[in-house]
């Protein structure tokens, strides 16, 4: 749907002499990421409206998406696929914290931030097999997902101490989400050669 919807805004911007044709692909998929995108921020804050986490949704998204540009992990196979992954991340995320936040102390943020640290270190990033990376993309995602994780655990430690604690465990569980979806996308990718085989 919101592949043949890029399509067509891109043959109408086509048609209407204002993209050439060499032009073409490069319009209808960036058309495509900002569709893409742009449902991606509206069912968050859609799915934070309904749970009464608005302000969760909006930490969420954007911790989220920028861990993610760097860490890799798990990919869908189709943009429904993909939302409903993104949905299903915050809520879990949420519904986590909820659990969690009357029990958040110094101990249980120690053990989540090891689990996230050593997650990043000895596995970013996870790339799919469909968008290899090159080395060079591969040595600077590592160097930048390493960065913003130690600076997200030290921050939320801040948070903690400054007696932000409800902004501490949400932020390090966002941390924790983008850290099992790096194995999920690991297992994915293992399960993928081994059928090509």
């Amino acid at each position: 749907m919101i592949h043949r919807l890029s399509l067509e805004i891109a043959d109408y911007l086509f048609y209407r002499k204002i993209i050439s044709i060499d032009k073409y692909d490069v319009y209808s998929y960036g058309l495509e990421m900002i569709i893409s995108t742009v449902i991606g921020v509206i069912l968050i804050l859609i799915c934070g409206i309904l749970t009464n986490s608005f302000f969760h949704a909006i930490v969420f998204y954007g911790l989220f998406v920028i861990l993610r540009m760097y860490t890799g992990g798990y990919h869908a196979d189709s943009h429904i696929t993909c939302k409903l992954t993104l949905c299903c991340s915050f809520l879990i995320t949420n519904y986590t914290y909820y659990v969690f936040r009357d029990k958040f102390n110094i101990i249980i943020y120690a053990f989540i931030s090891l689990f996230n640290l050593l997650t990043v270190i000895f596995f970013s990033p996870v790339q799919c097999s469909k968008k290899p990376l090159s080395d060079i993309t591969k040595k600077r995602n590592k160097i930048i997902s390493i960065s913003l994780y130690i600076f997200l655990i030290l921050g939320s430690l801040c948070l903690y101490y400054m007696s932000y604690n409800e902004l501490a465990l949400f932020s390090i569980l966002v941390v924790s989400n983008v850290s099992v979806l790096m194995y999920i996308g690991i297992i994915k990718e293992r399960s993928n050669k081994h059928e090509v085989r």
